[in-house]
């Protein structure tokens, strides 16, 4: 509510301070992902389109305080517009006869009272008046009678109210809004369904371009639809801007899986993003989470995006990886290399050593009758934890169940790799 009556409060002084008689509001309505910048803000706001679901915010009806009760023409008597004395301001807009007050009363501790005498001219045979606090919006009170010419009203702290000879005023609503429903999950898009994408403005549904512009387009290999960005400069924007992305999905995801097919062009380096929580507050649009990178040369690595600094691309996290997919568990992101779960100490032999602080010496798959993966007690698997080093092979070996000193931190790496064994493919997981 506080939106609504600071938008009556900023149309009403604009008049009355500067003579403003056109404003135009950026923007009405949004269907916009909540990690996004000034999320529901708006006067209808739909975060989940897939599910047909919206709602209506309180500053929809302040400019039904004005909207409902004059029209473009309309002129500003100048001497019914000023500031309350006890906090608030109104203005008075006329059209032949008829005339319309909007009032508001931000910031004032008590009610306050005010008269209007109607002057020559006006009509004055039927006044209605409505009203929105912070408890209901956009109500009609009873219409209030002129006595002698004159028209009294209570005004209530921190309230809006139109005051008006004109009719045919309403509240809108539906009943039957469709209830809101998490992203669509499993989810996959191949853009082929786009035929004419010029029709849907060459922006297919649910991604969310932060920076640059992605557009449906054709493959060029001729075998299809793909999403394009088709910004060949940087804009000259009065924000700092990150590169250029376009997000898709649900922040509430915890464990998931994320792939695509990316064609390099003009050479460069393509990006997949996870585990992405925020985009920027407006100054600056970093996004806060994972991505790996792909470059033209075919060389794979995975970073930390923060938004520590504006345009940085954050920290690298690991390098030359064989990476296809992006797996993101609830406690870290990890790469995922293409190789089988059998060839356990060759593949993390092979991969690991780019991964800072992690060392693998003689590691072997265990098959074992207990329904979680082990790791035998003569394995050296070793990891260093800022600068002290746990030794995997101090913990309670679960195949062997010899007694051994176990540590919390021991006991974690070991479920940790047991995770890994667990899938269908090993994954590296990320040193943080």
């Amino acid at each position: 509510f506080d939106c609504e009556i600071s938008l009556v409060q900023v149309f009403n002084e604009n008049y009355i301070s500067n003579g403003v008689t056109k404003i135009m509001c950026w923007y009405l309505e949004a269907s916009t992902y909540p990690i996004e910048p000034f999320f529901d803000v708006t006067t209808l706001a739909a975060a989940q389109p897939w599910s047909g679901n919206y709602k209506i915010n309180p500053a929809l009806w302040a400019y039904a305080h004005y909207g409902q009760f004059v029209q473009v023409g309309w002129k500003y008597l100048d001497g019914a517009c000023r500031a309350l004395d006890g906090g608030g301001s109104f203005v008075t807009m006329t059209s032949g006869k008829d005339f319309s007050t909007i009032l508001e009363t931000k910031g004032s501790a008590v009610n306050q009272t005010v008269t209007f005498q109607i002057g020559d001219g006006f009509s004055s045979d039927k006044i209605c008046v409505w009203r929105s606090n912070e408890r209901e919006q956009f109500v009609k009170l009873d219409d209030p009678t002129p006595v002698n010419g004159a028209i009294s009203l209570t005004l209530e702290p921190n309230s809006i109210y139109s005051l008006s000879t004109t009719s045919g005023q309403q509240k809108g609503s539906f009943a039957d809004v469709p209830d809101a429903k998490p992203f669509p999950f499993p989810y996959h898009e191949n853009f082929d369904h786009y035929s004419d994408a010029k029709s849907f403005g060459y922006l297919p549904h649910y991604t969310a371009d932060i920076s640059g512009g992605f557009e449906i387009a054709d493959r060029p290999d001729g075998a299809g639809k793909c999403l394009r960005q088709v910004i060949a400069e940087k804009a000259q924007s009065w924000a700092p801007e990150w590169m250029p992305y376009t997000i898709i999905g649900d922040e509430h995801w915890t464990d998931y899986e994320v792939s695509a097919d990316v064609n390099l062009e003009h050479g460069g380096w393509a990006g997949l993003l996870g585990r992405v929580s925020n985009t920027g507050g407006g100054y600056g649009c970093n996004p806060k989470g994972y991505y790996v990178r792909l470059d033209a040369d075919g060389n794979c690595s995975l970073w930390l995006s923060t938004q520590t600094k504006n345009g940085a691309p954050g920290k690298q996290l690991t390098n030359e990886l064989p990476t296809q997919k992006l797996r993101s568990t609830q406690h870290c992101a990890q790469a995922r290399p293409p190789i089988s779960p059998c060839r356990y100490r060759n593949a993390f032999a092979k991969t690991l050593p780019h991964v800072p602080h992690w060392r693998i010496n003689n590691a072997h798959c265990v098959r074992a009758s207990t329904p979680r993966p082990t790791v035998c007690c003569n394995n050296a698997i070793r990891r260093r934890w800022s600068k002290a080093w746990t030794d995997i092979n101090r913990s309670r070996c679960y195949q062997c169940a010899s007694k051994r000193a176990t540590s919390h931190r021991a006991t974690s790496i070991v479920c940790a790799f047991a995770c890994i064994q667990t899938t269908s493919t090993p994954s590296i997981m990320c040193p943080h």
